[in-house]
């Protein structure tokens, strides 16, 4: 496993080049999670004790969505039989966004996804093959659409203790746990970067409207 650590102020050369050979850039991940952590504060004592991180893990997948889509590079999304994945087919690049436990977005830390997954979610990790949900069943649904993807996680913590966000994206290379119960906790490579305090200011930016060059595909989701 190797990793790359990314200065909020400069990028490493490592974790810049391999961003960029993705087609991403520590600013748009970090505003992703920023716009996450928005919505993650704005929630009350009145709402339900799972809306802030379900609020938080929509909007960085929507602000992360939004700015891809946004540089006409060929970036897509898709929510197909549970999974909701953000895209690109002439990189070969998929992205899933997911909660992680207090290990991430730390170097010395081992660090897994927070919610486990079932049992049968192991016959679709693989080394360089790695689809699954937030809150979810994995499903490989480009197993045979595409050869050689790459399946990228940016993996995220919340901490309320320290108030910051921890994340990194990373690739995942499997999965254990036991009584049926899996987490994805092996990583192939790394890209950490630092915490965004609570503290941090963010204006959200107006989602855009899609035209018809976007396919959003929304399938049943596989019991």
């Amino acid at each position: 496993m190797s990793s790359f650590i990314s200065s909020s102020t400069k990028t490493s050369e490592a974790a810049k080049s391999k961003l960029a050979e993705l087609g991403l850039s520590r600013e748009i991940l970090e505003r992703a999670i920023q716009e996450g952590l928005f919505q993650f504060k704005k929630v009350t004592k009145l709402h339900p004790v799972t809306a802030g991180g379900s609020r938080a893990w929509e909007e960085v997948n929507a602000s992360l969505r939004e700015q891809l889509l946004q540089t006409q590079a060929g970036w897509n999304m898709s929510h197909e039989k549970g999974l909701t994945l953000t895209f690109n087919k002439s990189l070969g690049v998929n992205i899933v966004v997911t909660s992680g436990d207090r290990h991430t977005g730390i170097k010395e830390g081992f660090p897994k996804t927070k919610n486990t997954k079932g049992a049968s979610t192991q016959n679709y990790v693989g080394v360089n093959y790695s689809l699954f949900g937030d809150d979810e069943d994995v499903v490989s649904i480009f197993q045979e659409k595409i050869d050689k993807t790459e399946t990228w996680v940016l993996l995220y913590h919340i901490d309320t203790a320290l108030k910051q966000v921890r994340f990194e994206l990373s690739l995942p290379s499997g999965m254990s746990g036991s009584n049926g119960k899996i987490r994805i906790d092996s990583w192939e490579q790394r890209i950490i970067f630092n915490p965004v305090p609570f503290n941090s200011d963010v204006t959200p930016t107006d989602k855009p409207e899609f035209n018809e060059d976007i396919s959003f595909d929304v399938t049943k989701k596989v019991e």
